[in-house]
């Protein structure tokens, strides 16, 4: 399969004519995106008709025995006899299957976890989306400008690709002629409304409000100048997208079913693809070991597991010989996965060097890896159990969002933890429990503290004291209680941990001292709390008092949230954007949120109050989400229901729903 490509060279005559024309610079860098998008666009029609990207997925047998796969026409994972897996990208300007370890430009499959309904994560329009996005990446490529001349084009071009309206391209994909329709109701015709002013005076002059009966020809825009204008607005932007679109519409990529039609078909189709990928093109070892890898409890996507399937060999290997390294495997480009020194210290250790394997461009999957500067960081991980292992990752790439780069902050954040470990007691769960507590610290500093000091407060000695008393505490609980009430006193845990923290943090990194344990250290965090509370009910009280008869309780800080109330069947969000809010909240759930408010007014935090909608919903369903925004977004820092009781795991899938929200504001509004 093989199209000829359009004349780059008539294309570069047409734009330089553009710049030539046209003296201003906004106006000609329109115009010139416009000749390059309808070259584009032509080119693109040509590929998707030979791709027929509406076929979800297709099963064929070569001459040679070997079964392939091939998805939305542009992606193939191929069995060989021999039992390898492989995976090809279409390249389709030569029309040939190329091998494509990296995966990055295949679709966001996500196969686990499945809601409770059985509704997938993905739908026909997103998989469609993902081809047309594949298929304007190959065609701006093939037709890219020289980058020292008019680079800056290219740029323009996928951008304003990036705008386009996902269900238009769907509407275009099905040739759907609702699709001028649509944007005829968007402007909304005022002759259709009765909005317009000018018709309006018209039907009142000819008293057609007053007598029943009357007989008065409609007006339109042949009669009404207000109509005649919003007419050629409509026709206007319908002439923009014929224009736009017009080839790929001509193709009728949708064998003359209507939209409805195709989303219906979509619907099984997408089954279907699920269906075949579980039964034939997915191992289950490989599934295994990709859970291993990224957690039990994250995302399982389709391109990970086929990241480990067609690399099975050498992430066996290294689950036999290092399984405590298989999180780290994650953050390592496949093609280093099978080279035998992996993990030795020598490719991980800087020895005077500036610069060792890790540390390049190509090693990692992306820019979070980095190299250690001291052996015993080293010892460290090596040592570690594959959950902890997995957790110090989690670390460094949250010190990675904050500075850019955790190359020079990673041996910190290693001593620290261990400086938090017993060292008299070598067991792996105390090492687990130290790093536990070294996340939920480092995570609260982050939150707390601006972000070049957080590591700089970790150091302070109170913060590691209070560390070492708290997994002292839970390996005490795991003795005398046992392994079972270590993990169902896990979040009850965890909180005292945090609230000890808001103390350590009000008293200057002064507290706790040395010949405090952790029953103590909880009686005075316990008593700093309940201060902070009644201290916020007088101020409020005395507030009260002073404000009566007046119009409104004054806000002593205010903020702004990206996002509205959010809200589902069970439960609704709202946001909390001032100083007495915060307060109310604290009041009524009995913990000390209030203290938020400044970090709030800055833009480093952002509390929700979380209500259950349901009559019989439990009191434990009630919390409070607390988020703050780093380099990387959004991240979940604190959710508590009433007196910083653990909530529900229903409360908190829909605190995931809300974290997410906000981070999709958060692209929306970069774009």
């Amino acid at each position: 399969m093989t199209s000829p490509l359009p004349d780059k060279d008539s294309m570069m005559a047409s734009v330089a004519r553009c710049f030539r024309r046209y003296k201003r610079s906004a106006t000609r860098r329109e115009k010139a995106v416009e000749l390059m998008w309808l070259h584009v666009t032509k080119l693109m029609a040509t590929w998707l008709a030979e791709a027929n990207v509406t076929r979800l997925i297709r099963r064929e047998t070569t001459g040679r025995g070997e079964v392939d796969h091939i998805l939305l026409g542009l992606w193939k994972i191929r069995h060989t006899t021999s039992g390898e897996t492989r995976t090809y990208r279409l390249d389709l300007a030569s029309g040939r299957w190329r091998r494509d370890r990296c995966l990055d430009r295949w679709p966001e499959l996500k196969l686990l976890p499945v809601t409770a309904e059985g509704v997938l994560a993905f739908t026909w329009e997103s998989l469609i989306g993902d081809a047309f996005d594949e298929v304007f990446r190959q065609a701006s490529k093939a037709l890219r400008l020289p980058t020292f001349e008019y680079g800056y084009l290219n740029g323009e071009l996928v951008r304003r690709w990036e705008r386009r309206d996902l269900s238009k391209v769907c509407l275009i994909l099905a040739n759907d002629q609702s699709l001028e329709q649509q944007i005829r109701t968007d402007v909304r015709y005022p002759m259709e409304v009765d909005a317009c002013e000018s018709c309006d005076r018209w039907w009142d002059e000819q008293g057609a409000f007053d007598v029943e009966g009357l007989e008065v020809e409609p007006r339109g825009p042949e009669h009404c100048h207000e109509c005649a204008e919003n007419e050629s607005t409509v026709m206007k932007r319908l002439a923009t997208v014929n224009a736009q679109f017009g080839d790929i519409r001509a193709l009728n990529l949708g064998e003359g079913r209507s939209y409805a039609q195709l989303k219906t078909l979509g619907g099984y189709r997408v089954k279907a693809l699920t269906t075949g990928l579980w039964r034939e093109a997915l191992d289950r070892r490989s599934i295994s070991l990709t859970s291993r890898i990224v957690g039990t409890r994250a995302c399982l996507y389709l391109t990970s597991v086929l990241r480990v399937q067609a690399n099975l060999d050498a992430v066996e290997r290294i689950a036999t010989e290092r399984p405590q390294w298989l999180p780290a495997l994650s953050r390592i480009h496949p093609r280093q996965w099978d080279r035998p020194d992996l993990f030795s210290r020598k490719l991980w250790v800087r020895r005077g060097e500036s610069e060792v394997p890790i540390d390049r461009r190509a090693f990692g999957s992306d820019r979070m890896l980095c190299s250690l500067g001291s052996p015993s960081s080293f010892r460290f991980l090596n040592d570690s159990s594959q959950v902890g292992v997995a957790m110090i990752l989690l670390g460094w790439a949250k010190l990675s969002e904050h500075f850019g780069s955790a190359r020079g902050h990673i041996d910190e954040w290693i001593t620290f933890l261990q400086a938090l470990a017993p060292s008299a007691d070598r067991r792996p769960a105390a090492r687990m429990l130290a790093i536990r507590a070294g996340l939920i610290l480092m995570q609260y500093c982050l939150a707390r503290c601006d972000a070049s000091l957080a590591l700089d407060k970790l150091k302070q000695p109170a913060v590691m004291r209070l560390g070492r008393a708290w997994v002292a505490e839970r390996m005490t609980v795991w003795q005398d209680q046992g392994y079972r009430e270590l993990m169902r006193s896990k979040s009850r845990g965890e909180a005292s941990l945090q609230q000890a923290s808001d103390w350590c943090l009000s008293q200057n990194w002064r507290y706790p001292d040395h010949n405090m344990h952790w029953t103590a250290i909880e009686r005075h965090s316990h008593t700093w709390h309940e201060q902070v509370q009644a201290e916020a009910r007088r101020r409020r009280e005395e507030q009260q008092r002073l404000d009566q008869g007046r119009e409104a309780l004054p806000k002593d800080l205010a903020w702004a949230s990206p996002v509205d109330t959010i809200q589902t069947d069970r439960f609704v969000a709202t946001p909390l954007t001032d100083s007495e809010a915060l307060r109310v909240e604290g009041d009524v759930m009995h913990h000390c949120v209030s203290v938020y408010d400044e970090s709030c007014h800055y833009g480093r935090y952002l509390v929700f109050s979380i209500v259950p909608t349901a009559a019989g919903a439990e009191k434990g369903d009630r919390a409070t989400l607390g988020v703050h925004l780093g380099a990387g977004g959004f991240q979940l820092n604190q959710l508590y229901s009433y007196c910083n009781q653990p909530v529900s795991r229903d409360v908190r899938a829909f605190a995931d729903h809300v974290l997410a929200a906000l981070n999709q504001s958060l692209r929306e509004k970069a774009a």
